[in-house]
This record gives C-alpha cells, sequence and structure tokens, in this order.
C-alpha cells in the first residue's frame, strides 16, 4: 500500500510539474506530458491521447493516477512470488541512497548557514526553514526515483553454470 501511494505521489508530481511548464490551460501539450511519462515511467497513460483530452489538471491527473495504479498492479503480477522481494530491495536501495544524499546536504547547509547572520538574519530560522524545504524535495525526491526504479525494473533469470564432474 505505501509503494502504491509512492507511485500515486511520483506520477501526479511528474504531471503537476509538466503542465506547469505551460503558461495557460491553453497551450498544455499532452503528446509531450504522455512522452516524459513513457520516457521516465515506462507509464502509458491512454487518456493523453488525442480526441479527449484532459480539461483540468484534476482531470489530468486522475488518467495518470488511474494508469499509474493499472501500472503497479500489472508488474505485481507480472512478477509472481518475486513482486514481494523487489519491492523490498527497490525501496530499501531508494531510501538508503537518498537519505544519505539527504544528510550530506544537511551537512552542506549547516556550515553555509553561518553566513546568513551576516545578513541579519537569524541562522536558526533560515537553517529550519531551508531543511524543511529540503525535507520536501527529498520527499518527492524518494517518490519519484521509487516510482521510475519498480516501474522499469525488470528480473533476469540466469542458469546456474552446470559443475563438470571432478
Amino acid at each position: 500500500a505505501e509503494a502504491q501511494k509512492m507511485i500515486e505521489k511520483g506520477v501526479a508530481k511528474r504531471v503537476e510539474n509538466m503542465l506547469g511548464e505551460f503558461d495557460s490551460p491553453e497551450e498544455w501539450d499532452f503528446a509531450l506530458v504522455r512522452q516524459d511519462l513513457l520516457m521516465h515511467y515506462m507509464l502509458a497513460v491512454p487518456g493523453f491521447e488525442d480526441g479527449v483530452l484532459p480539461g483540468s489538471e484534476d482531470e489530468a491527473n486522475q488518467r495518470a493516477l488511474e494508469a499509474g495504479r493499472k501500472a503497479f498492479n500489472d508488474k505485481l503480477l507480472s512478477l509472481g512470488e518475486f513482486s514481494g522481494q523487489l519491492l523490498a530491495i527497490v525501496m530499501l536501495h531508494v531510501l538508503d541512497e537518498k537519505w544519505k544524499d539527504h544528510l550530506y546536504d544537511l551537512d552542506q547547509l549547516r556550515n553555509a548557514i553561518g553566513y546568513r547572520s551576516w545578513g541579519q538574519k537569524d541562522p536558526l530560522i533560515e537553517y529550519k526553514h531551508e531543511a524543511y524545504n529540503m525535507f520536501v524535495d527529498l520527499m518527492d525526491d524518494i517518490h519519484n526515483t521509487f516510482t521510475e526504479r519498480f516501474l522499469r525494473a525488470q528480473i533476469t533469470f540466469e542458469e546456474r553454470p552446470t559443475q563438470p564432474p571432478p
């Protein structure tokens, strides 16, 4: 359930960011959004084809989320008994990698924040504000990376070489 939520958040944020690139809804280019989702998540969104394009950001999000949920469930089905293992491996790798990066970034922030006091700003308030923004970015990054890696993951099996008799 947590993994599916991550995928939903990753997909929703990517759609929101893509649509945010355009000045107005009249300029929305769903071919570009569709291509972006395919490229990053191997996610095909049938509701972004010409003919009946979404009329609002909510509608676009709903269509993308439905496609994301379906892709997630299809992936679990295709992996069968290995789905739980792959979910765990991808989740642990992403969390471990992103958390280490975040701790490093917080270190850098702590080193740089002292300079803010020269600008008559309270370093503690500045640190809390920046650290909060960094945490929000971390969560977005985790959702995006997990979605990308899980939906694109493939399992291949190699036969073990048979040992020649001694």
